[in-house]
């Protein structure tokens, strides 16, 4: 085979019989192409811990608005309230879990439990969203709150290598 046409990675020629590879993590041939999930570097982790602790601030100030407001029924805020305190609960926990890990891919359950939660809490805004259209009141209030968490988790995702 000619050295033109190669490029980076592990290259086997013609071999006389079987090739045994080792590897810390995925074997990835052809064409393929693998995406790290995980902290790129230390900075990327420390933003993500104050990302998902704003994001967590600004959920429990649009569960105060909902509980003061007028236009929403008594068990729709008691439903609302236990709901957005059980995402800052679960926040706090993927915030923790953050914290002892370093740069590079961490241990996928990690992983899946942040990705989870950022999912659950995708849910969450689109459950607010529609709360807030029922009163012009409440949206005023919580409108622009929702509008900032939105694009919030997208950064939270793609700190954590899922965007």
């Amino acid at each position: 085979m000619s050295e033109r046409g190669r490029s980076g990675g592990i290259h086997v020629g013609n071999v006389g019989g079987n090739v045994l590879i080792h590897a810390g993590g995925d074997v990835v041939g052809g064409n393929k192409t693998t995406t790290a999930r995980g902290f790129r570097t230390d900075n990327d982790r420390h933003r993500f811990q104050i990302e998902i602790e704003t994001l967590r601030n600004l959920l429990r100030e649009i569960k105060a608005h909902i509980e003061v407001s007028p236009d929403v029924a008594d068990d729709d805020k008691d439903e609302l309230a236990v709901e957005v305190l059980q995402h800052v609960k679960e926040l706090k926990q993927v915030r923790d879990d953050a914290a002892s890990l370093g740069a590079g891919q961490p241990p996928a359950v990690v992983v899946q439990h942040a990705e989870s939660g950022l999912d659950r809490t995708t849910k969450l805004l689109d459950k607010l969203k529609t709360f807030a259209g029922k009163s012009t009141e409440l949206a005023g209030q919580i409108g622009g709150l929702i509008a900032k968490l939105g694009p919030m988790v997208v950064s939270l995702r793609g700190l954590l290598g899922l965007a």
